[in-house]
């Protein structure tokens, strides 16, 4: 099955909103000896989804921002009805390699739960004010037959929603760039 780009929006947050989320990003996950090291800076936004056995009241716990979880609530209006597996902020540093080709958890994976979820949804929201495709950081896209199915510059303030998603992030070739992601994982209910 080959992915299915739901939303691709290359304006959905104005400069202004950009500047506001730039603003909360701690200077030390741009900068310091551990750079060279990792792939990527990560840092969950919220606590783990609170869940008691009831998928209709899973609920947040405490967001480290209130500003997130606005840029959250623009972005749900999007989605269909839908249970939060991830959010998180991704700092890919200059020079880095990218990421490997992979597939974010889904129904059908171990762990997942068929009867409840229909489908796998990733959103991505590029939180960098500027940025120029030859810097790489390209989001691409693979068929199911792990070719390269499309391959989607970033573009500073642009969401982006993909279902059934196997990719990958292409090198940073800019040595004083970072790519800045809003990542949002949800699974759709049934």
């Amino acid at each position: 099955m080959n992915p299915n780009i739901l939303v691709q929006d290359d304006k959905f947050l104005s400069p202004d909103e950009i500047d506001v989320y730039q603003k909360l990003l701690p200077g030390r996950w741009t900068m310091g000896p551990s750079v060279t090291d990792i792939k990527y800076f990560s840092k969950d936004l919220y606590r783990h989804y609170n869940w008691d056995g009831d998928w209709a009241a899973a609920r947040w716990l405490d967001s480290s921002e209130p500003d997130w979880e606005i840029l959250y609530a623009k972005i749900a209006k999007l989605l269909p009805n839908h249970y939060v597996h991830w959010i998180d902020l991704k700092i890919t540093p200059p020079l880095c390699t990218g990421t490997p080709k992979h597939r974010d958890k889904d129904p059908w994976s171990r762990g997942g739960d068929t009867d409840k979820f229909l489908r796998t949804i990733t959103v991505l929201c590029n939180l960098n004010d500027t940025w120029d495709t030859c810097w790489g950081g390209d989001f691409v896209l693979y068929s199911s037959d792990n070719t390269v199915y499309t391959t989607i510059p970033i573009v500073p303030g642009q969401l982006l929603i993909t279902e059934n998603c196997t990719h990958s992030i292409s090198p940073i070739t800019q040595p004083d760039r970072c790519r800045i992601s809003f990542i949002l994982h949800v699974l759709e209910y049934k």
